[in-house]
C-alpha cells in the first residue's frame, strides 16, 4: 500500500515539475521573443542581451505572482471567472460584435496567462507530492492495512474519537485516499460501498 502510494507520487511529482519546465521555457520564450521583435524593430545592436535580461524579469514577475496566488489558497482559473470576461446583455447585433472582438482579445490573454501561471503552480503541486512520501516501515503498513480493513467492514461514518491512538495512522490513510474524511463534521469512512 504504501510503496504503491509513494510510486505514484513520485511520478505524479515528477511530471508535475516536467509540466512546470515545458511552462517556464513557454513563458521565457514568449518574453524573449516579445523584447526580440521590439528590439530589432528600433534596430537596437545589444538586443540578445536585453532580451535576455527581459525574458528574466518576466519570469520572475510571473513566478512571485504564482506563488501570491497559492498564499491566498488561489490556482488556475477559467475564463469565465477572470475579469477578462465581464457579463454583457446581447441587445442588438452591435453589441454582439463588441462582444466577438473584445473576446478574440481578452481569450488569449487569458491563454497566456494561464500558461504562465502554470510553472508556478506545477512547481508547488509537485514539491508537495514529493513532501507527502510516506517512509516505509513494515510495521507502519502492517497496521495501516489493519486499520483500513477495520475501518471498511465497518463502513459507516465514525468520529477520530473511534480509534483513539491510531490519528497518525488515519492521517496516513487519509492522504493516500483510502478512506474519506469530512474536514467539517471530522469524521471518516470507507471508500468502499
Amino acid at each position: 500500500m504504501i510503496s504503491n502510494y509513494n510510486r505514484n507520487q513520485l511520478l505524479l511529482g515528477a511530471l508535475n515539475l516536467l509540466a512546470a519546465a515545458i511552462a517556464t521555457a513557454l513563458a521565457g520564450l514568449f518574453f524573449y521573443a516579445v523584447a526580440w521583435f521590439v528590439l530589432t524593430s528600433f534596430r537596437v545592436e545589444q538586443y540578445h542581451f536585453i532580451s535576455l535580461a527581459f525574458a528574466a524579469g518576466g519570469l520572475l514577475v510571473v513566478f512571485v505572482s504564482g506563488f501570491n496566488l497559492l498564499r491566498k489558497g488561489k490556482g488556475n482559473y477559467g475564463y469565465h471567472e477572470s475579469d477578462l470576461m465581464p457579463q454583457w446583455e446581447m441587445v442588438s447585433g452591435g453589441s454582439y460584435m463588441v462582444d466577438y472582438y473584445r473576446n478574440r482579445i481578452t481569450a488569449p490573454a487569458h491563454a497566456l496567462n494561464q500558461i504562465f501561471l502554470c510553472a508556478p503552480l506545477q512547481l508547488s503541486k509537485g514539491v508537495g507530492r514529493f513532501r507527502s512520501l510516506v517512509t516505509h516501515d513494515q510495521a507502519l503498513e502492517i497496521r495501516l492495512e489493519a486499520l483500513l480493513a477495520e475501518i471498511e467492514q465497518k463502513d459507516k461514518w465514525e468520529t477520530l474519537d473511534d480509534y483513539p491512538g491510531q490519528v497518525s495512522d488515519l492521517g496516513y490513510l487519509i492522504r493516500m485516499d483510502k478512506i474519506q474524511f469530512s474536514p467539517r463534521t471530522g469524521k471518516i469512512r470507507s471508500l468502499k460501498r
